[in-house]
């Protein structure tokens, strides 16, 4: 089941890539010593924080009307596709908060474990995204694959003044 979100707002918040934040960097040290040499001893929690890597965005409408409007369409939304799960089976969505205001969470893993995927699913990350295989070489020390379900569009707005 896929729900296609488009929602107008200001982005709050952001975890964007391409992936810059030392934190990542260490991962990324830390794996591509590991493929280099195989013998290093490294924490599971590391290992199993790789396959939660995200990106996502907060948006907001600082109480705009047309936003609370977007918040009740995903309330609506959320209420018929739960009809189709068990009690206790679906964890509610409620919306965050930015400052004083309503907000929307939207997040999308980087990868899936190979063993559930198809190996002929594995797609290429786009050029902004991993300009410098930090993604990649996490990918293939964990049995990571990237697919198209994992990619997310990104759309601009600029002004040309001429």
């Amino acid at each position: 089941m896929e729900i296609v979100l488009r929602v107008q707002g200001i982005i709050s918040k952001k975890e964007l890539p391409p992936l810059n934040h030392e934190k990542y960097f260490m991962l990324f040290l830390y794996y591509y010593t590991m493929l280099i040499k195989r013998c290093l001893i490294y924490s599971k929690k590391i290992k199993q924080d790789a396959k939660y890597l995200r990106q996502g965005v907060q948006i907001t409408g600082l109480g705009s009307d047309s936003f609370k409007g977007c918040i009740d369409g995903v309330q609506a939304a959320f209420t018929k596709f739960s009809r189709q799960f068990k009690e206790d089976q679906l964890q509610v969505w409620r919306p965050d908060s930015f400052m004083t205001y309503q907000a929307i969470n939207i997040y999308n893993r980087y990868f899936y474990p190979a063993r559930d995927i198809d190996i002929h699913s594995r797609a290429p990350f786009g050029d902004g995204i991993d300009p410098h295989n930090v993604l990649s070489v996490i990918g293939r020390a964990n049995s990571l694959i990237h697919t198209l379900d994992n990619q997310v569009e990104y759309f601009k707005m600029s002004s040309d003044k001429k």
